[in-house]
């Protein structure tokens, strides 16, 4: 008897994490065509809130695929249908995640000034009005953070004044990866509607 031949297109969420799961060249191919859009879209979002780091959304992209298949493929297999996400959301959610991580690195790193910029290098630094600004911004932001929990005050801490990756952080925390990001999200809109209010 003849095996049955699967048409990819015809799978379900679930049938297609485990197809992936089960390391089934389908799946896998499968899962890019149907979410590669999406998860460009997030991508282009993050980088569009970056000033230009070199870094284009192709290579954000390769590194969200590297993301997917890290630790045995963990990310996927932490996708929980029960909890009422899509598959896209998920994925969109790490997609997004992934390109602010490079992104944040590679804006710490120091890029190297092209040669026809030395000459102009002292126009580039800041003012005394960019200074204050600056400060005047960071004060707002300690004043809107003071209003948060202890815990929201450590979270801020590890992840963006140290700069954690997630992992190191939900260790550091004890709490899962997934709640690191789901906090940031939180924490986020929390001070947008703080400062909102200020």
């Amino acid at each position: 008897m003849a095996a049955r031949k699967i048409d990819p297109r015809a799978l379900g969420e679930t049938e297609l994490i485990e197809a992936v799961l089960a390391r089934c060249e389908f799946g896998w191919r499968e899962l890019l065509r149907r979410y590669r859009a999406l998860a460009l879209s997030c991508i282009h979002k993050v980088l569009s809130r970056y000033r230009s780091t070199g870094i284009d959304a192709d290579e954000l992209y390769a590194e969200f695929c590297l993301r997917l298949m890290e630790g045995n493929l963990r990310r996927l297999r932490l996708y929980d249908p029960e909890r009422g996400a899509k598959l896209g959301t998920w994925l969109g959610m790490i997609a997004a995640h992934t390109a602010h991580d490079v992104l944040r690195k590679a804006v710490r790193r120091p890029q190297p000034l092209p040669v026809e910029a030395i000459d102009n290098e002292c126009c580039l630094r800041p003012t005394s009005f960019d200074e204050l600004e600056a400060k005047q911004e960071q004060e707002k932001f300690f004043a809107l953070l003071s209003r948060s929990s202890d815990r929201d005050r450590d979270f801020v801490e590890l992840y963006y004044q140290r700069g954690l990756p997630p992992d190191e952080v939900a260790r550091a925390m004890k709490i899962s990866v997934q709640t690191v990001y789901t906090k940031t999200n939180k924490l986020r809109a929390r001070l947008m509607e703080l400062a909102a209010v200020v």
